[in-house]
C-alpha cells in the first residue's frame, strides 16, 4: 500500500500510487516498485511529483536506449525529490482524493452502461457455451466462409451470434447501420496534430497522453482524421478492446490505420461505443480475426458484424450514464493537472505562488488558514460526508421496509405483450394503445391487491396550483417552484420569482402538504417539514392528508416508490412531455399498512431528513467561515467555528 509504479522501458516515467485493490499484485521487470522510507515525504505527494515535468525530465535523463529507452536504475536512484510544506501537502492530497473519487464514479457509471446493455440483450444471465469441439460439414464451414481455422467455429460464437439475431428491436450490420471513415488523410508538414495510437487508449475508453506532432514527423499509419461523435474501435486481435468515443478536446484528430473509424445515424455515439465495448461485440471480432503473425479483423469482416438496434429510450439512458462517466473523468483529470502544476510552480517558483493557484482554480481557501482550521475543516468536512452517507442509507432502509412489507421483492414480468379483448380495454379504459395493457402493470396490481389498498382521493385532499406565464416572472418577491426544481430529498432554490402583490392570495404549501409532480417528470413526491411562502407550477399538485389512518411521511414514500411509479407510467401520455391526469391521480392504488409500522418507517424517512439538512447546516457554516476569514481574519473565523461546533464528534 502507497508504494509507487514506474514504467522502466517504452514510455519510461508514468508514476502511480499503489492502492487496495493493487496490494498483492506481481508486476514484471519492466516495473519498478518505489517505497518512500522517509515518513517526512508523502507517496502522494511524491507521485503527483513525478508525473510532473520536472520528473519526467529526470526520468527522460535516467533512461538509455535510442529506440526503446531504458530506465536506468541506477541513475533513477539520483533522482531528486523535493520537501513541500504540510498546507501545500494537504490541499494537494485533498484534491488528489477528489480525483481519485471521481475516477471511481466513472468508473461505475461506465459499469452501469455495460450492465444496462447486457439486460437490454438479455446477457445478464448468459453463459455462452464453453465446449470446444464443434463439428461442421464442409457445405456449413469452407464453402459458406472460406474459413478452415477451427477457432472460427467455436460453439460460443453462434450463442453470441443467436442472441442479436434474437434481439427485439432487430439488428443490422455494421455496414449498413455505421458510416465506415476508412478514406487517407494526408496531414499537412507543419501543422501540429494530436496523434492516437493504440497505446493511448485506456480500458476505461479513455484517450490518454496522446502526442501532438507536426505532419511531417508523424508515422506512415497516422493517416485518419477523426471528429467529435466518431468512434475509433481496434482491429488487431491483441488489441480489440481498445476503442474510445471522440469528444470535442480530440476533434479533427489522427488516429493510427490500427483503428476502423465509425458513426451511426441509427445509434447514438455512447450507444455505440457501449456495444463496441461489450463481450458481445468483442467475441464477434474475435472470430471474425484473421492472419498468422498479426492477427486482425479485416474490413469486409468488420463490416458484416451484426449489430442489435437500441430501442431510443435505452439509447438515451446508455448516453446518459457514458456522459457522466466522461464528466467524472474530466474532473478528475483536471484536479489532477491543478495539482501537477501547484508543484511545478512550487519547484520553479515558490510555495506561496502554488497556494495561490490552487486558491484560484479550487476556490478552496480554507485550506489556507492555520493548520488548526485546516484540521477542523478537515474534521467538518468527514462528518458531512457521514451525514450524506447515513442519509441515502435510511433513505434506502425504509424504501426497503416498505417492499418488505407489501411484497414487491418479486421480479415483476417484462413481457412486451398481452392478449386483452375489447371488453377489458378500451370499453373500459378508452385506451387502446398498447403499452397501457403490458402484463407488469396486471403483475403489479395483483401484488398490490394483496395488502389493504384505497384510492388516492380517499386519503388526500388534491390542490391544483396555478400557471402564471413567463410574463410575470421576475428577480425577486415570492419564489416560484418549478418540476425542475422538486426532488424527493427537498426543494432547491428557484431561480424565478413572482409579484408578492398579484399572487398574494395563491395556494401555498403548508407542514406536512406533500407536492407531486404530475407533467413532465411525473411521480416526484416531497413531504413539506415546514410551511413555506412558496408558489408551486400548475404542474405540481399539493396533496392534504385527510385521513388519518395514514402518515405523510409514509405516504410520500409510497409515492416515490416503484409501487405508484408503475401506475404513472402507465397512465400518463404525451407526444413530447408526459401528462399525469388529475383524474388517473385520484385513481391511484395506494397500499395501506398496520400504523405501527408505518411510524416505523415514518422516523427513518424523518432522521433521514435530518441528516440532510444537519450536513447542509455545516456546509453553510464552513462556507461562511471562509468569507468571515476573508473578510475579517483566520482567527475570527477559527473562532467562529468553534462556536458553531464545539464537539464536531
Amino acid at each position: 500500500m502507497n508504494d509507487i509504479l514506474v514504467a522502466r522501458t517504452g514510455k519510461v516515467g508514468g508514476a502511480t500510487i499503489v492502492d487496495e485493490k493493487l496490494v498483492g499484485l506481481n508486476a514484471n521487470q519492466n516495473v519498478v516498485n518505489i517505497r518512500i522510507n522517509d515518513h517526512e515525504y508523502s507517496p502522494i505527494i511524491t507521485t503527483i511529483f513525478l508525473n510532473s515535468r520536472f520528473g519526467k525530465e529526470q526520468f527522460i535523463r535516467a533512461s538509455t536506449g535510442n529506440v526503446q529507452p531504458w530506465l536506468n536504475l541506477t541513475l533513477l536512484r539520483k533522482i531528486k525529490i523535493p520537501k513541500f510544506g504540510k498546507p501545500l501537502e494537504k490541499i494537494i492530497s485533498s484534491l488528489f482524493d477528489k480525483a481519485v473519487g471521481f475516477n471511481e464514479k466513472s468508473k461505475t457509471n461506465y459499469k452501469l452502461a455495460e450492465d444496462l446493455l447486457d439486460i437490454e440483450l438479455g446477457f445478464e444471465n448468459f453463459n455462452p457455451s464453453n465446449e470446444k469441439i464443434s463439428i461442421k460439414s464442409l457445405k456449413e464451414s469452407f464453402l459458406k466462409t472460406g474459413r478452415l481455422d477451427s477457432e472460427y467455429y467455436q460453439l460460443k460464437y453462434d450463442d453470441y451470434l443467436k442472441k442479436v439475431f434474437a434481439y427485439s428491436e432487430g439488428y443490422e450490420l455494421v455496414g449498413e447501420c455505421c458510416n465506415l471513415k476508412d478514406k487517407n488523410y494526408i496531414p499537412k508538414d507543419d501543422t501540429e496534430y494530436k496523434y492516437i495510437e493504440l497505446a493511448n487508449v485506456r480500458s476505461n475508453a479513455e484517450i490518454a497522453d496522446c502526442e501532438i506532432m507536426i505532419g511531417k514527423e508523424l508515422p506512415t499509419r497516422a493517416r485518419r482524421k477523426v471528429n467529435t461523435g466518431d468512434v475509433i474501435v481496434s482491429s488487431i486481435e491483441g488489441s480489440l478492446e481498445s476503442c474510445a468515443l471522440i469528444t470535442e478536446e480530440y476533434n479533427n484528430s489522427l488516429c493510427s490505420t490500427g483503428f476502423y473509424v465509425i458513426n451511426s445515424d441509427k445509434l447514438n455515439s455512447e450507444s455505440l461505443l457501449t456495444v463496441f465495448k461489450s463481450s458481445l461485440m468483442f467475441n464477434l471480432m474475435k472470430k471474425g480475426c484473421s492472419g498468422t503473425i498479426l492477427t486482425n479483423i479485416l474490413k469486409d469482416e468488420f463490416l458484416k458484424l451484426p449489430i442489435p438496434i437500441l430501442k431510443s429510450n435505452v439509447q438515451d439512458e446508455i448516453a446518459s450514464y457514458i456522459k457522466q462517466s466522461m464528466e467524472y473523468s474530466k474532473k478528475a483529470k483536471e484536479l489532477l493537472n491543478i495539482s501537477t502544476k501547484a508543484v511545478e510552480i512550487a519547484i520553479e517558483k515558490d510555495e506561496e505562488m502554488a497556494h495561490n493557484l490552487l486558491d484560484r482554480q479550487t476556490d478552496r481557501q480554507t485550506d489556507r488558514q492555520t493548520d488548526r482550521q485546516t484540521d477542523r475543516q478537515t474534521d467538518i468536512q468527514t462528518l458531512v460526508t457521514y451525514y450524506k452517507e447515513q442519509a441515502i442509507y435510511y433513505n434506502r432502509l425504509s424504501i426497503f421496509r416498505l417492499y418488505e412489507e407489501i411484497g414487491l421483492f418479486n421480479e415483476l414480468k417484462s413481457v412486451n405483450y398481452t392478449v386483452k379483448n375489447l371488453k377489458d380495454t378500451f370499453a373500459i379504459s378508452g385506451r387502446l394503445d398498447s403499452e397501457y395493457y403490458q402484463e407488469k402493470y396486471d403483475r403489479l396490481f395483483y401484488e398490490l391487491s394483496k395488502n389493504k389498498t384505497d384510492k388516492l382521493s380517499n386519503l388526500v385532499r388534491i390542490k391544483k396550483s396555478i400557471e402564471p406565464g413567463s410574463d410575470h416572472y421576475q428577480t425577486e418577491g415570492i419564489p416560484f417552484v418549478r418540476v425542475q426544481d422538486l426532488s424527493k430529498f427537498g426543494l432547491s432554490e428557484p431561480s424565478i420569482f413572482l409579484s408578492e402583490r398579484e399572487f398574494k392570495d395563491t395556494i401555498t404549501p403548508k407542514k406536512d402538504t406533500i407536492l407531486l409532480s404530475k407533467d413532465g417528470s411525473v411521480g416526484i413526491a416531497y413531504k413539506m417539514s415546514e410551511a413555506k411562502n412558496i408558489i408551486t407550477s400548475s404542474a405540481i399538485l399539493h396533496l392534504n392528508i385527510k385521513d388519518k389512518n395514514i402518515l405523510p411521511d409514509y405516504l410520500t414514500l409510497v409515492l416515490n416508490s416503484i409501487a405508484v411509479k408503475m401506475q404513472a407510467e402507465k397512465d400518463a401520455g404525451g407526444s413530447i412531455i408526459n401528462h399525469w391526469k388529475i383524474s388517473e391521480i385520484e385513481n391511484v392504488i395506494i397500499p395501506i399498512i398496520e400504523k405501527e409500522k408505518q411510524e416505523k418507517i415514518s422516523r427513518l424517512l424523518i432522521e433521514s431528513e435530518s441528516l440532510r439538512n444537519e450536513s447542509k447546516f455545516i456546509l453553510d457554516k464552513a462556507v461562511r467561515a471562509v468569507e468571515i476569514a476573508i473578510e475579517d481574519g483566520e482567527d475570527k473565523a477559527t473562532f467562529f467555528l468553534q462556536s458553531n461546533f464545539n464537539s464536531p464528534e
